[in-house]
C-alpha cells in the first residue's frame, strides 16, 4: 500500500479520497486544520493537498523538508504563494493541477488544439458554474482554460475580462471573457466557447460527483513516485503533453 499524507482530509474532496483510497492501494494519513503535518510526514511516501489556499504553502514546506513528492489540488493561491511553491518544485516533484478529472484535462488539450487551429478569428469565452459554497472565483480550472487561450494567441493579461457590466461594453477583438456562476450544490461545470460569424463551437465538461477529482489525484500519487524534482500536471500523467508536440 502506498502511504499518503492528505492535507484537507475532512473537506469534500478529501473525504472522497479517503473513501476511494483502498481501491487504489493507497493508505491515507489524514491531516486536518489543527493537526501537525511535520509529526507524521516521515511515515508517508507521497503527499496530497486538497485544503484551502492559506494552508497549502505551509503544508508544502513541510512536505519539501521531508523530501516527499507532492500533489496539489488546492486553488485560490496568492501570486506570492504560487512563486514559493514553484521554488519548492526545484527540490521535490510537484504535480499541480487545477482539476484532476480526466475529462477536464482532455478539455485543456482540446482547448489548446482548437485555439491553435482557429487562431484569433473567433471570440473565446469561459463560463464556469459551481456550488454556492465555493470560495474562489473564477475557478482554478476556468483560469487555466483562459490561460491556455491567452498563451496560444500570445495575448497579455489585459486580454482577460472577468465579467461585464455597464452601458459601453462592446466586445473588442482579442478579449477572453471569464464568467463565474454560483448556486445550489452542483459539483462543477465548465464551458469553453468559441464564437465566430454565423457559427459557435462549445466544449463543456460537467462533473456530477467529486469522486472524479479524488480518483485522478490517487492515480497521480502513484505516477509521481520516483520522478525528478520539477513541476508537473495531470497532462503529464495522461501523456497529453506528448500529443500536443
Amino acid at each position: 500500500m502506498l502511504k499518503c499524507l492528505l492535507n484537507g482530509a475532512y473537506g469534500k474532496v478529501g473525504q472522497s479520497i479517503m473513501t476511494l483510497a483502498s481501491d487504489y492501494e493507497v493508505s491515507i494519513v489524514p491531516i486536518g486544520r489543527s493537526d501537525d503535518a511535520a509529526s507524521v510526514a516521515q511515515a508517508a511516501q507521497v503527499a496530497i493537498d486538497f485544503s484551502i489556499a492559506e494552508a497549502s504553502l505551509p503544508f508544502a514546506k513541510v512536505v519539501a523538508e521531508n523530501k516527499l513528492p507532492l500533489i496539489i489540488g488546492t486553488t485560490g493561491h496568492s501570486q506570492e504563494d504560487v512563486q514559493a511553491i514553484q521554488a519548492l518544485a526545484k527540490e521535490i516533484p510537484v504535480l499541480w493541477s487545477s482539476n484532476f478529472s480526466i475529462g477536464i484535462n482532455l478539455m485543456f488539450h482540446l482547448g489548446e488544439t482548437i485555439a491553435r487551429i482557429l487562431e484569433n478569428r473567433f471570440d473565446a469565452e469561459v463560463i464556469e458554474f459551481h456550488h454556492r459554497h465555493k470560495k474562489d472565483a473564477p475557478s482554478g480550472t476556468a483560469q487555466e482554460l483562459a490561460k491556455i487561450i491567452q498563451d496560444t494567441w500570445k495575448l497579455d493579461e489585459s486580454a482577460l475580462c472577468y465579467g461585464r457590466h455597464g452601458n459601453d461594453v462592446k466586445r473588442p477583438r482579442n478579449q477572453i471573457g471569464v464568467h463565474s456562476v454560483r448556486g445550489g450544490d452542483k459539483a462543477s461545470e465548465h464551458t469553453l466557447m468559441f464564437a465566430g460569424t454565423g457559427e459557435r463551437l462549445e466544449v463543456t465538461h460537467r462533473a456530477s460527483d467529486r469522486t472524479v477529482f479524488a480518483s485522478g489525484s490517487l492515480t497521480a500519487a502513484h505516477w509521481i513516485l520516483g520522478k525528478d524534482p520539477g513541476l508537473y500536471s495531470m497532462l503529464d500523467v495522461l501523456n497529453l503533453t506528448n500529443l500536443a508536440e
